[in-house]
């Protein structure tokens, strides 16, 4: 079962304690620098299973489109998708 949950970065601390902690998490941002914090501070708050999607929202778009321009970091989105 999928579950959602669009939420700002400035809202994680509070809404940490209800996140299932058995479940993976896979955060994103439009550029990957917020979700990088993000994975970070559920990290840092004994969550195991947290992964980044590296380079953001673009980077993840850009790979699915072929985009050879934005390379670097379509490359990094699958190396942290592995």
């Amino acid at each position: 079962m999928r579950a959602e949950v669009n939420l700002p970065l400035s809202r994680l601390k509070e809404w940490m304690a209800t996140l299932d902690r058995d479940r993976t998490i896979v955060v994103h941002c439009a550029s990957g620098y917020r979700s990088s914090v993000a994975a970070s501070l559920l990290r840092r708050a004994g969550l195991q299973d947290v992964s980044d999607l590296l380079g953001g929202y673009k980077a993840w778009s850009a790979a699915q489109a072929g985009e050879p321009h934005d390379r670097a970091a379509a490359d990094g989105f699958h190396t942290a998708m592995r």
